[in-house]
């Protein structure tokens, strides 16, 4: 019932997460349910907390991931490969509400905006959210670099055992394996060696993109 609070939900400040929509964001992750971060609805929210601090916590999350920068994999030591935080996690959360309630979403993001998206999507477990092939049709050269760099770090990567990018790519479908198949096939072209199983991968996404 306290207006100040619920607004304050709304702009999120770049440098600290706002201890309130953390904690709606745990109840929403835990109510959805699902084995995936990319949260599409705040129905469950609303269930919980009530319509006006469910979508103020939706525009919380949307402002957040606009605000916060993830930490790829190809940033992390070996060590950090598979680990996440809480605020990258409440990123794709933004990112899929956003894309799901706002007409038209990835064209009116900038490049920069864009390749802020693009880094969640990789963060994403059990395959990239559905939400980046819309990015791919409307920014395709800030998801093929995003996808690039990440790739090639894990190809370059000798204590790497989970190719997660490469497995997330061919799975894919829309036109993703086709994006980043050119650039695939020169670096291979190119390599001297290249991990069997990384390999393994690496054919079959060419082999479906072209």
């Amino acid at each position: 019932a306290d207006t100040a609070r619920i607004a304050r939900l709304r702009t999120p400040a770049p440098s600290d997460v706002n201890p309130d929509l953390y904690a709606l964001w745990r109840l929403l992750s835990g109510a959805d349910g699902r084995s995936k971060y990319a949260i599409d609805s705040i129905a469950p929210l609303e269930v919980i907390a009530g319509s006006e601090v469910a979508e103020a916590a939706r525009d919380g999350l949307i402002a957040h991931w606009r605000n916060s920068a993830p930490v790829l994999r190809s940033q992390k030591n070996v060590s950090g490969l598979n680990s996440i935080e809480h605020f990258e996690l409440m990123g794709i959360a933004g990112v899929t509400l956003e894309a799901a309630t706002r007409d038209r979403w990835a064209e009116k993001l900038t490049s920069a905006e864009a390749t802020l998206a693009a880094g969640y999507a990789t963060l994403e477990i059990n395959g990239f959210p559905r939400w980046l092939q819309e990015l791919v049709v409307c920014k395709p050269k800030e998801v093929l670099a995003v996808l690039l760099r990440e790739t090639l770090a894990e190809i370059a990567n000798p204590d790497t055992e989970h190719y997660r990018t490469l497995e997330s790519i061919s799975h894919s479908k829309n036109g993703i394996e086709s994006l980043i198949t050119p650039v695939l096939l020169d670096d291979l072209e190119k390599r001297a060696n290249l991990p069997r199983v990384a390999l393994s991968k690496v054919l079959g996404i060419i082999v479906h993109g072209s």
